[in-house]
């Protein structure tokens, strides 16, 4: 059995998941699209501030959202990670602009079925 201090070690040198995620509501298909470098708190933050938040909230650009959420029901939604990006070794570098083209990627496909953001 590892000891605590190795345990903590083991979680600081985990790199946390980075990408893509979808908040979708299935009814309309309308959806959010968003990148980031902590997908799993990313998600749990959404999915808390559309339970518990306002529609003022600086995380939901469309107030929309919140209210289809309330009206329609959390089962209504889904939370998907569509992409995740892995890091890369080379120094210096930033995630930012290889999650923004990730995104842009994505964005397009959704559109492209269809889909409509909020």
């Amino acid at each position: 059995m590892k000891s605590k201090a190795e345990l903590k070690k083991q979680y600081k040198e985990t790199p946390i998941a980075m990408g893509i995620f979808l908040v979708r509501n299935t009814k309309t298909n309308e959806f959010v699209l968003g990148a980031s470098r902590n997908l799993a708190g990313s998600l749990n933050l959404f999915k808390s501030v559309l339970k518990m938040g306002k529609a003022t909230d600086l995380l939901l650009k469309n107030p929309k959202i919140m209210e289809d959420y309330r009206t329609q029901g959390a089962e209504s939604f889904e939370f998907t990670v569509l992409d995740n990006l892995k890091p890369q070794s080379e120094p210096g570098w930033d995630p930012g602009e290889d999650l923004k083209a990730l995104e842009k990627l994505w964005r397009e496909e959704l559109m492209g079925k269809g889909w409509k953001a909020y």
